[in-house]
């Protein structure tokens, strides 16, 4: 007894046979819409690392750039400093050099009254009247040792800022480098 007849063999074959032709074309096109997602991702992922790169490029260009400018601004702010330390110590020196003059005159101001006290009175009133000259000498000599006591206050304090300026400079180029140059300099 045969359950099925020739011809419904010969279907059932024939389906099964259409079945697995179906199943390996459904396989084929899981494969090649697979393959076709992978190049679209692998596409998307090429165009995302061209954009990063493009980005990091452009990114270094600008901090190169400001690197730059950054070292002009420290340039410029160790010159300053350096000109008004080299200010400071001329103002020093005059400075100096105004005291040992109001020294020394005072010295002969003292010696010149000693003199006085054993001279007639017209030599007495001649004296008197260099005393005076002497003192408004004295007095436009203090005038100009409170100039340079001012131009020496000022000339720090545009030292400070110039340090200032050259501290901020560094720590724009490099914030976590103190180096013991600038502690010195300080």
């Amino acid at each position: 007894m045969n359950l099925l007849a020739d011809w419904q063999w010969e279907w059932v074959a024939g389906a099964v046979a259409a079945l697995l032709i179906l199943c390996g074309v459904i396989k084929w096109l899981n494969e090649n819409k697979q393959h076709e997602i992978n190049q679209t991702i692998n596409e998307d992922i090429q165009i995302q690392l061209i954009r990063l790169n493009t980005e990091q490029v452009a990114t270094n260009i600008i901090n190169a750039k400001k690197t730059n400018q950054l070292e002009k601004e420290l340039e410029e702010s160790k010159e300053e400093a350096e000109l008004c330390l080299l200010q400071l110590h001329q103002v020093q020196e005059e400075l100096e050099h105004y005291f040992l003059l109001s020294q020394d005159l005072q010295q002969k101001v003292d010696n010149t009254a000693e003199a006085v006290d054993l001279l007639p009175d017209d030599k007495i009133q001649k004296i008197t009247n260099l005393r005076t000259r002497l003192a408004t000498l004295i007095h436009r000599n203090n005038k100009k040792d409170m100039q340079i006591e001012l131009l020496v206050n000022h000339q720090r304090k545009a030292l400070l800022r110039a340090s200032s300026a050259l501290k901020r400079a560094r720590h724009k180029q490099n914030p976590l480098i103190e180096t013991k140059e600038e502690i010195a300099f300080l």
